[in-house]
Order: C-alpha cells, then structure tokens, then sequence
C-alpha cells in the first residue's frame, strides 16, 4: 500500500481510521501532504462529511513527522496508483468497444465471475 514503512516512521496512521485511504476523502489528504501541509486540522478539514472517524481519531491518526522523504515516497506511489488506474480504464474501454457488436455492456462484464472481485476507484 503507500509506503507503509515510512508512515510508520512519519506516525500518520490514516488507514486505522479511514476505510479506503485511496477514497476521495483519503487522496485528497495524500496529496495535501504531498504539497507540504503537516496541520493535522487543516489536512482533517480535507475529509469528507461521509467520513464516520470521529474528528478527534483523525486528527491523532494526522499527527506525526512527515518529512520530505516521506512526501517524495507517498506522491511516487499515488502517481503509480493513478497511472495503473488509468491503464486500467484503457483496457476498461478497449473491451466495451470489443463487446459492443455482441450487444453487451459493461453491467453484463460485470455480473462475470472474474471481474466481480475487482472494483474501479474515481
């Protein structure tokens, strides 16, 4: 996931109280840190009202020690991140246009086995 060791080090522990750290909730938060913000308020201000953490467990789960390696570490993995999600979209597409003589949408590829385990972030 993103850099788990460094999160350690840096003491964000985000995944113990947001569900999907990779959420619009969770990204917006990354890439704040990325950009530099360290306050716990203002990156907990970020989160969504859909977020069922209370305040309080997410400003402790913010608090810590980012440094710029830790910065440099986590922007790395959310561009890998977006650029498999990409991909995927790409292959997402290449196959809708594949099924489409066939009369199939995407709601048909999903009730596949092998896709149903796989769920697409925005």
């Amino acid at each position: 996931m993103i850099a788990i060791f460094s999160w350690g080090e840096a003491s964000i522990k985000l995944a113990s109280v947001i569900t999907d750290i990779l959420g619009y909730s969770g990204r917006r938060m990354l890439k704040a840190i990325v950009a530099g913000e360290t306050d716990a308020g203002r990156l907990a201000d970020l989160g969504s009202s859909r977020l069922t953490a209370p305040r309080a467990a997410l400003l402790a789960a913010l608090d810590g020690r980012i440094r710029d390696r830790h910065r440099f570490l986590i922007g790395q993995h959310l561009k890998t991140i977006e650029q498999v999600e990409s991909t995927i979209g790409e292959f997402d597409a290449r196959i809708e246009a594949a099924l489409a003589p066939f009369g199939m949408r995407s709601s048909a590829r999903k009730a596949c086995p092998a896709s149903a385990g796989r769920r697409r972030r925005s």
